[in-house]
């Protein structure tokens, strides 16, 4: 747990998280969710955002 990285740095842990999950477990599709304490949209804060952008952008990369 890293508790305050940066998007980028949450961002490549979502990325390094899948490879592991690929290579070790085997899952050929593997899914990195990203957990914020806000439902759609329910709450402002910087944490969220970042959880927001942080999606947005691997959103485009598997594209």
């Amino acid at each position: 747990m890293t508790p305050a990285s940066d998007a980028g740095q949450l961002a490549q842990i979502a990325v390094c998280t899948a490879q592991t999950a690929k290579s070790v477990a085997q899952f050929a599709d593997p899914r990195v969710a990203m957990l914020s304490f806000s439902t759609k949209g329910s709450a402002k804060h910087e944490v969220v955002d970042k959880m927001v952008a942080i999606t947005a952008c691997q959103a485009m990369d598997a594209k």
